[in-house]
């Protein structure tokens, strides 16, 4: 969102102020002083002294009616000061807040979040003030030059004011809210797949980070590890989340998904923890709150919304101010979880992995879409598993890597650095990684950690052929960031 709209926001209805209580004030000076020139029996040097200020403040007049109206006038040219200086406060302090953020770290874990909810009040306060400003301005400005009013317009725009305070207040808890993930996967229990836990908690242990408290499979190409909700198929879970992709598992060797476990665990060392825990699941809440918040003004609901865009023009400028220091430190973190991943595997392991996770998450999709295709022509069922290896073979053997310099891995809470920027800080290249990572059919792949795999993978399957079957059209499996209905 533009910039201008906020500073249309800021100044409008205080400059509108200034120049209308201004300009009264300035008419009933003027008019003072007409008539104080008249009353010859006050000597000249009191005559010149005086002013309506001064003279409201006499007991003996104060309770007249002109004083009276004159002293709600200063009011409110004085409202209309504070006001002004009140709404240019706001964006400045938001922008040096996000500057010392880029260098102090912990001042942004410190005050993203409360500032989020200060800046959501302060935008809140300044609706309320501008609404008594225009109502007042559009009163006693045509009141003075023209003896009437518009009560119509009056009440527009106060009853305006009331729905975007009304509906600011009940976006507030939305905009502060964590996000959450939704994935179409399975939880995989330590029962079922105890080699699978075993790795996963050896992992941990030498990197020096707690295991996950749920090992989640499912069919979206990604993996992460986090503390935010996430809803599976088997309902919402708390805590620590591991979420691992069973079709690039398939192309995986076991070591290349060290690599990638040993880098989701290392997002939970130190430091790193709590913003893993605290800032990035806010910031991304955040972000998904105020893009639902601005889709209706792109739409035909933008007359109900309309009383909104005050608000969010501003929070907009309040995520951009720190959208710098968010992606200073995401790639502080990510190359250091790189590291960590590193050094639990080896730099062409973990290289040739991330490779893979970039390179066939598309295939992941593409797998989905050849199960409904079999649906729809009614042909004999194939399973995930075939239709992944058949796409990420075809990819491998017309792929060029060095399409994928610029790619970000995705992630529900979290943002990354492009691939070429981490694949250099680990001293390793594309083409360093090209043979292994092009190295889709491995001869023990990941997937044999999983002792269940095959049936979680066909139970997920399933899903997809009955809602193809029940709709009768394309139906697309959840994607990882969005949550069941």
């Amino acid at each position: 969102m533009s910039n201008w709209r906020m500073w249309a926001f800021i100044l409008t209805a205080p400059l509108l102020g200034l120049l209308v209580f201004g300009s009264i004030l300035a008419v009933e000076n003027q008019n003072f002083r007409d008539q104080l020139a008249q009353l010859t029996q006050i000597p000249a040097d009191v005559r010149q002294s005086l002013t309506i200020a001064r003279y409201c403040a006499i007991p003996e007049v104060a309770g007249s009616s002109g004083c009276q109206q004159y002293k709600w006038i200063s009011l409110l040219f004085w409202t209309s000061t504070g006001t002004l200086l009140f709404g240019l406060l706001i964006p400045a302090v938001i922008r040096w807040a996000g500057r010392r953020s880029r260098t102090h770290r912990r001042l942004l874990l410190k005050i993203f979040a409360p500032g989020l909810k200060l800046a959501v009040m302060a935008v809140a306060c300044l609706i309320i003030l501008h609404a008594i400003l225009l109502v007042a301005a559009l009163y006693f400005g045509p009141v003075y030059l023209f003896s009437r009013y518009a009560p119509k317009l009056l009440f527009l725009i106060g009853a305006g004011a009331c729905v975007g305070v009304w509906k600011l207040i009940a976006s507030l808890a939305k905009t502060v809210t964590p996000a959450e993930a939704g994935v179409f996967g399975r939880v995989l229990p330590a029962t079922e797949h105890p080699a699978l836990w075993g790795m996963v908690r050896d992992l941990a242990s030498r990197a020096g980070a707690s295991p996950p408290d749920h090992i989640v499979g499912g069919l979206d190409g990604t993996f992460f590890v986090t503390e935010a909700k996430v809803h599976c198929l088997d309902g919402p879970l708390t805590g620590r989340t591991l979420f691992l992709s069973l079709p690039l598992c398939r192309i995986m060797t076991i070591p290349e998904l060290e690599g990638v476990i040993g880098h989701e665990l290392g997002h939970f060392l130190g430091e790193d923890t709590q913003y893993s825990l605290k800032f990035y699941p806010i910031y991304r809440g955040a972000q998904e709150s105020i893009e639902v918040l601005l889709q209706p003004l792109a739409g035909d609901a933008w007359v109900s919304s309309a009383a909104l865009l005050p608000a969010l023009s501003v929070l907009c400028f309040f995520m951009d101010s720190f959208s710098e220091a968010e992606c200073e430190i995401s790639r502080a973190r990510e190359l250091a979880a790189d590291a960590t991943a590193v050094r639990l595997t080896s730099p062409s392991i973990f290289g040739a992995a991330l490779v893979k996770v970039v390179a066939f998450a598309a295939q992941c999709g593409r797998a989905a879409d050849s199960i409904v295709e079999d649906v729809r022509a009614r042909r004999e069922p194939v399973s995930y598993g075939s239709h992944m290896i058949r796409h990420a073979g075809s990819a491998a053997a017309s792929m060029n890597l060095g399409d994928l310099d610029a790619v970000k891995v995705p992630h529900p809470t979290d943002s990354h650095p492009p691939l070429g920027v981490r694949l250099q800080a680990m001293g390793m290249s594309l083409d360093g990684c090209r043979q292994q990572a092009l190295d889709v059919n491995p001869e023990i792949s990941a997937f044999s950690l999983f002792e269940s795999g095959a049936e979680v993978e066909e139970s997920l399957t399933g899903r997809i052929r009955e809602s193809v079957a029940k709709q009768g059209s394309e139906v697309e499996p959840p994607a990882f960031a969005t949550l069941p209905d």
